[in-house]
C-alpha cells in the first residue's frame, strides 16, 4: 500500500525525474519535458535533494508521482506531491461493464484514485487549467466518478501514464474511452486520446517523434451534458487519427490533422509504428488552443493488447472502494 505522505517530503523547485538532463535540447520545451517525465516518473528514482549540474540525482527511494502542480514551463518550477509506493498497488481483477448505452468490456478494472494513481498523473502542458478526480458528472460509465480536465483558451492539460512502451499499434485489440463535455464554446471538441509514438519500432531512430492523436469530432457528433463512448478502431470515414510531427503528419502519405486516417489506414501506412520505447505514454488531453475554454470528463478507458484488456476507472477517492472516499477530497489532496 502507499506509505503515508510524511515518509517522503518532496519540495518544490528541487525534484525532477532521475536522469533528465535539463541542458539537453530534448528536454527544453514544456511539451517534451512532460513527455520525459511521464516516461521516467514511475520507473526511475527521484532525488529530492536537488540537481547535480542540471541532472536530477538518483539516490532517493523509489517514488510514485501523485499529480503535478500547475506549472511545468520553467526549470525553477519543479514536480511535487510524490510518495513512496508499493509496486503491488491495488489492481481489481473484476469484469468491467460500462453503462447500458455502451459496449460491454471484458477486462480487468484498475481503479485510479488520488491516493492510488496507479502510475497516472495530471500535468499542465500550457497555461491555464486544472486536472482532478471528481464525482460524476451525472452517471459515469464506471463507478461514481471520473477524471476532469479544465482549460482556458490557451491551456492544455493532460492525464497521462508511462505505459505500453514498445507495443506495436497492430497489437492493440481494444482502444475505447468515454467522455463528457460540461462546457465548451466550440461545438466539436472532446478530450482526445493520444500516444507518444514511434513511427517505426524496427529502425534505429529513438528520438522523440511526437504523438498520435485520436479526436472524435471528425466522424462523430460530440454532445454537451451526455456521456459518450468512442471506439477509436471503428474505421469510420474519413478517419480520426493524426500525427503531430513530420514526416508522418504529411497529408496523403501520412496522417495529418487536415487529412486524418482510419485505424486500418494508419496500420497500412505505418505497419511498424508503435508506442515509443523511451518516451512511451498513453495520454488523455484537453486543450491546446481551444478558443473559449473547455471543461470535460473522461472515464472507462479500455486498452487491450493481444486480447488482454485493462479498463481504467477514474474515481475521486477511497482504496479502490467506491464507499470509502470520505477521507479524500476530490482534488486528491492529502491535507
Amino acid at each position: 500500500m502507499i506509505v503515508q505522505p510524511e515518509a517522503v517530503t518532496a519540495h518544490r523547485d528541487n525534484v525532477l525525474p532521475a536522469g533528465i538532463d535539463l541542458h539537453d535540447p530534448v528536454a527544453q520545451t514544456a511539451h517534451e519535458r512532460v513527455n520525459c517525465l511521464l516516461a521516467h516518473a514511475f520507473t526511475n528514482r527521484v532525488g529530492p535533494d536537488g540537481l547535480d549540474n542540471g541532472v536530477a540525482r538518483a539516490d532517493a527511494p523509489r517514488v510514485e508521482v501523485e499529480h503535478f502542480e500547475q506549472s511545468v514551463l520553467r526549470r525553477t518550477e519543479g514536480w511535487v506531491n510524490l510518495r513512496v509506493a508499493d509496486e503491488d498497488a491495488p489492481r481489481l481483477p473484476v469484469k468491467a461493464q460500462a453503462s447500458a448505452d455502451g459496449d460491454e468490456i471484458d477486462g480487468d478494472v484498475v481503479r485510479v484514485t488520488p491516493k492510488h494513481m496507479q502510475g497516472w498523473a495530471f500535468a499542465q502542458e500550457t497555461p491555464n487549467g486544472a486536472g482532478m478526480m471528481v464525482r460524476g458528472p451525472e452517471d459515469p460509465p464506471l463507478g461514481k466518478g471520473s477524471a476532469q480536465l479544465e482549460v482556458d483558451s490557451t491551456g492544455g492539460w493532460i492525464l497521462g501514464k508511462a505505459a505500453y512502451q514498445g507495443t506495436p499499434l497492430a497489437d492493440f485489440t481494444r482502444l475505447s474511452y468515454w467522455t463528457y463535455r460540461q462546457a465548451s464554446v466550440s461545438p466539436a471538441v472532446a478530450i482526445a486520446l493520444q500516444f507518444n509514438i514511434d513511427r517505426d519500432l524496427t529502425d534505429a531512430d529513438e528520438s522523440y517523434q511526437g504523438r498520435l492523436v485520436y479526436e472524435p469530432y471528425y466522424t462523430k457528433t460530440v454532445l454537451t451534458g451526455v456521456w459518450q463512448q468512442w471506439n477509436t478502431q471503428d474505421d469510420a470515414a474519413p478517419g480520426n487519427w493524426w500525427f503531430t510531427k513530420a514526416p508522418q503528419n504529411t497529408p496523403v502519405t501520412g496522417c495529418a490533422i487536415s487529412d486524418p486516417c482510419t485505424w486500418s489506414e494508419l496500420l497500412a501506412k505505418f505497419p511498424n509504428a508503435g508506442v515509443h520505447r523511451a518516451f512511451g505514454a498513453v495520454i488523455l488531453k484537453a486543450g491546446g488552443g481551444w478558443a473559449g475554454g473547455f471543461v470535460g470528463n473522461t472515464d472507462a478507458l479500455a486498452i487491450g493488447v493481444d486480447g488482454d484488456t485493462t479498463v481504467y476507472d477514474f474515481e475521486p477517492g477511497g482504496d479502490g472502494h467506491e464507499d470509502e472516499d470520505e477521507d479524500e477530497n476530490e482534488h486528491g489532496d492529502d491535507d
